[in-house]
């Protein structure tokens, strides 16, 4: 009886530290996912500021207004591109069916955004994202940045064209059809008038003598 009462007890204990470390590597797994949705929405955030065709033209000096009765796909206002972490006012992130469905039960799931003119550079903009959301009980912030230009490259004066490229100079030509066939050049003729002078008569050879010479 007792040795069975020592087994049970053991597989209650290895029962219990199995279970835990289950436990614990489930939380991992849910911080770990959560962490990246989190990512995620304050890439989304920055998309919109990027994405924003009125950026340009929402600044009043150097704050911008941000989207003027935008909505987010949750229905939630989308705020001026003016908050500051150093006097937080955090909005409501978007977590709905239609985005990030998986953080909308997060107790805590907040943002905020900035746009600044950039010092000396009045074309270039610096964008600012931070999301804050509970992880295990524990309320993390996360930042992201990003950059955004009014510079758009000069375009050609109207009725100018630029040039063909010449062909190589080392490929020979191609005629396009129909095409005739090139015309040979002629023989050079000979200047008329001139003669050759005649050969020279060739001398007949001396007769040799024949008989008897005393």
């Amino acid at each position: 009886m007792l040795e069975i009462l020592v087994a049970v007890a053991l597989l209650v204990i290895i029962f219990l530290f199995v279970t835990l470390d289950l436990i614990q590597s489930s939380q991992a797994e849910n911080e770990s996912a959560t962490r990246t949705e989190t990512m995620n929405a304050a890439n989304y955030l920055l998309s919109v500021m990027r994405g924003d065709p009125n950026f340009w033209f929402e600044r009043s000096g150097s704050a911008w207004t941000g989207l003027p009765g935008g909505q987010d796909p949750c229905g939630n206002g989308y705020p001026p591109y003016d908050d500051t972490i150093l006097a937080p006012t955090w909005h409501q992130a978007p977590a709905c069916a239609a985005l990030f469905p998986d953080l909308a039960g997060v107790p805590s799931f907040q943002y905020m955004w900035n746009a600044q003119q950039r010092p000396g550079n009045t074309s270039i903009a610096d964008l600012t994202v931070w999301v804050q959301i509970d992880e295990g009980g524990r309320h993390n912030i996360y930042e992201v940045h990003s950059t955004r230009s009014n510079i758009t490259p000069p375009s050609a004066p109207p009725g100018s064209l630029s040039p063909p490229p010449s062909p190589p100079t080392n490929s020979p030509s191609v005629c396009p059809p129909p095409c005739a066939s090139p015309t040979p050049p002629s023989p050079t003729p000979r200047p008329t008038g001139t003669r050759r002078p005649p050969p020279s008569p060739t001398p007949k050879p001396s007769p040799i003598p024949s008989g008897t010479f005393m």
